[in-house]
């Protein structure tokens, strides 16, 4: 199922390489982020980049502690997904999680339905690349339809 599930984020990349889209540059800690054309920079500095359109928001947050993760006990991990899927209104008895590659990196995604958007999904994603030593917390909100393409922004985040 996985490699289904990678197979198919790598091949929604190439197909969004023919829709319009803008790269935003989050210079400070070298990570790029692929978008749908169109959205609003709400914020870029050091503290996050957070981008916004009527339906689908991207937020990214530096994280230097996530190559820690893997030192977290199975508990503190649960407590851990537990915090962001609040922080995300997400509907965690329909949590669904697993792994993913991006353009030079890898990390794990959760994504459940929000509680307070009826027809939104929302989206949280531990990123990073351990050759560059860069890392990141991903956060989408969209409408259902949007998914596939979360799918897509998620497999172009690219570490440099």
């Amino acid at each position: 199922m996985k490699k289904i599930i990678l197979t198919l984020i790598l091949f929604l990349s190439v197909v969004i390489s023919g829709i319009a889209q803008e790269t935003y540059d989050w210079k400070k800690f070298r990570i790029k982020a692929t978008v749908p054309e169109g959205m609003t920079v709400v914020q870029n500095n050091e503290e996050g980049l957070v981008l916004s359109a009527s339906n689908f928001t991207f937020g990214m947050v530096p994280s230097k502690g996530m190559k820690q993760l893997d030192k977290l006990s199975d508990a503190e991990i649960k407590e851990l997904i537990a915090e962001f899927s609040k922080q995300m209104k997400m509907d965690t008895s329909q949590l669904e999680a697993d792994e993913f590659e991006c353009k030079n990196g890898e990390g794990a995604y959760f994504v459940a339905p929000n509680k307070e958007k009826a027809g939104w999904q929302s989206l949280f994603a531990f990123v990073g690349n351990e050759k560059t030593n860069k890392f990141a917390i991903v956060m989408m909100s969209y409408e259902d339809d949007m998914a596939e393409l979360a799918g897509q922004v998620l497999g172009l985040v690219e570490f440099y």
